[in-house]
């Protein structure tokens, strides 16, 4: 429980005290606990095929700015930007959730259980704000397509690398955790001084910090969340100038040496961040190279399966 410091400092000293929890369970959503949450879609509306990508902060710390109110702006931000340049059409869309930390998400996918298989990967994002290096930590699969995107993401970035629920472990052990399996990744600051006490105030919390992990978090959910499988519907070789997709080799020599790597990888076994990583590019240099075949009808696009887990 938590007791305000005003209250703390007028008792005696040298008294003992019993302290006394009244609790109630109360299942009327409209009278116990209360998460908010939104979706953001992609250009063109909702792809139900490719699913959701979920993205946490919590509410619950009281006189804490930067745990995790911090999250919570960083979050939003991250939401704004979302909204106002939205992923490409055919994306996952992007679920917010913002609740108390551990048991609110507990309850929230015990009253939500059809959601499970929808997700595909996740982010928990707390303690943003303060001046430290930005650190993820790892899903529990640890070598998951996410994992790998998000160290591809920091790669040039000064940054702090962790396992899965190690210190500070919150909400993705239960959205990764057993029987329910969705790998997801956290983002934070942590550790500062200030963690867990009074001075953990406004005056630890720096604009630039909140805008950068935004900044992270976008970068990872816009490869992840774009990312999806190309299976080819041609049989041989396909006549590339014959229907625009020959790469001048003056123009981007780089690309016109990859494009018999990346259509002998068109089978149905390979995401486009694969393909880019086998073949040594960019991915959107890749996933702008591949919407040109999908385009033209010469791959339909598979999306990333489910690992979501309800029992």
């Amino acid at each position: 429980f938590c007791l305000p410091k005003n209250t703390f400092d007028k008792l005696p000293r040298d008294k003992k005290y019993h302290a006394v929890i009244k609790s109630e369970f109360i299942t009327d959503p409209k009278q116990g606990f209360k998460v908010a949450t939104a979706v953001v879609h992609p250009q063109g509306g909702p792809n139900p095929e490719a699913g959701e990508f979920l993205v946490q902060a919590h509410t619950c710390h009281p006189m804490q700015a930067n745990d995790d109110g911090a999250g919570v702006v960083s979050t939003i931000e991250l939401a704004r930007r979302l909204a106002e340049n939205p992923l490409p059409a055919g994306s996952m869309s992007v679920r917010f959730w913002f609740g108390p930390e551990t048991i609110g998400t507990i309850a929230w996918l015990a009253h939500n259980e059809s959601l499970i298989p929808n997700l595909r990967g996740g982010i928990f994002m707390e303690m943003t704000g303060n001046q430290n290096k930005i650190a993820w930590h790892h899903t529990r699969q640890h070598n998951h397509l996410l994992d790998r995107i998000t160290n591809y993401q920091l790669r040039n970035t000064d940054h702090d690398e962790r396992d899965f629920a190690s210190a500070p472990a919150n909400d993705e052990r239960v959205i990764n955790g057993p029987g329910v399996n969705v790998p997801c990744i956290s983002l934070n600051r942590f550790p500062y001084d200030e963690y867990h006490t009074t001075d953990d105030n406004l005056d630890i919390i720096h604009e630039d910090m909140l805008v950068g992990a935004a900044g992270t978090a976008e970068e990872i959910i816009r490869i992840y969340a774009s990312n999806y499988i190309p299976k080819r519907t041609f049989r041989g070789p396909v006549f590339l100038s014959g229907h625009g997709l020959w790469v001048d080799w003056r123009e981007d020599w780089a690309l016109n040496r990859a494009i018999e790597k990346i259509m002998m990888r068109f089978e149905g076994e390979h995401t486009i961040f694969d393909i880019a990583e086998q073949v040594g590019l960019d991915y959107q240099t890749v996933r702008d190279y591949v919407e040109k075949f999908k385009a033209k009808g010469f791959v339909t696009p598979q999306p990333i399966p489910s690992e979501g887990q309800t029992q």
